[in-house]
C-alpha cells in the first residue's frame, strides 16, 4: 500500500492510500461512450450498466477535500476498474499510531453495516462497524456525511438521468487502541464499495 503523501490538519496528520492494485470494480461512466462502457453498479450483470457519470467527479489521481479531509481519487479511464468492492482485502496501515481511518465509498442493492478488523502489531485484532448507505439515495441511513453527491445517473440502457442522483459517502471509524496499527481487513460484501481511504495519525 502507497503512501501517495501526508497532510498536516489540526493535531493530525493526514495519509492519504492509494488503493489502485486493489481496485477490482468499475462503477464510472463516460457520457460519450456509453454504448461500450462496462462500467456497473447496482443492477450487475444485468444491461442496465448503472455508474457515475465521470464528468461530476474529481480528476484522476486528484487530491480533494470532503468536510476537511483530504483524499486521493482513483483513476477515471473507460472501462477500467477505480474502486474496491469489498471482499476482504488487506490494507497495509505500516504500524502508524491512527486515531481514525476515513472511507469514501457507498453500497448497492440495500444499505450494508459490516465488521472491519484492525489488526494492531502486537497481534490483538480489534473489530469495528463499517456502514454505509446506498449509492442512490438522497439522505444517508448511518450518518454519513456527503463526499460527492452528483447530478444524475448513468446508464448503458437509459444514458443520462437527471432523475436519480448518486452520492458517494463519507464515513468515519474511530481508533481506541494505542497500539501501532499494521493493517485492516475490509469486509467481505460485494455490494460494499470502497473508492478512497485516508488514515489519521495523531500528532505528538
Amino acid at each position: 500500500m502507497t503512501f501517495l503523501f501526508t497532510k498536516k490538519g489540526m493535531g493530525c496528520t493526514y495519509h492519504l492510500l492509494d488503493l489502485e492494485n486493489l481496485w477490482n470494480n468499475n462503477a464510472i461512466a463516460f457520457m460519450d461512450r456509453l454504448e461500450e462502457s462496462n462500467a456497473s453498479i447496482g443492477y450487475s450483470g444485468t444491461s442496465f450498466g448503472t455508474a457515475f457519470p465521470a464528468q461530476d467527479l474529481p480528476n484522476s489521481k486528484e487530491v480533494f477535500e470532503s468536510h476537511g479531509i483530504p483524499f486521493l481519487f482513483p483513476i477515471k479511464k473507460i472501462n477500467t476498474p477505480n474502486n474496491v468492492e469489498c471482499n476482504g482485502q488487506m490494507i497495509d496501515c505500516s504500524n502508524q499510531k491512527l486515531a481514525k481511518i476515513h472511507f469514501v465509498g457507498c453500497t448497492e442493492q440495500g444499505d450494508f453495516t459490516e465488521s472491519i478488523q484492525i489488526h494492531a502489531s502486537n497481534q490483538a485484532v480489534y473489530s469495528s462497524d463499517l456502514s454505509f448507505s446506498e449509492w442512490i439515495l438522497r439522505e444517508p441511513k448511518f450518518g454519513e456525511r456527503e463526499a460527492i453527491r452528483t447530478s444524475g445517473i448513468a446508464s448503458q440502457f437509459y444514458g443520462f438521468s437527471e432523475g436519480v442522483r448518486t452520492t458517494l459517502w463519507l464515513q468515519t471509524i474511530s481508533v481506541s487502541s494505542e497500539e501501532p496499527i499494521s493493517h485492516i481487513v475490509l469486509p467481505v460484501n460485494e455490494n460494499m464499495h470502497i473508492f478512497c481511504i485516508t488514515l489519521q495519525t495523531r500528532d505528538l
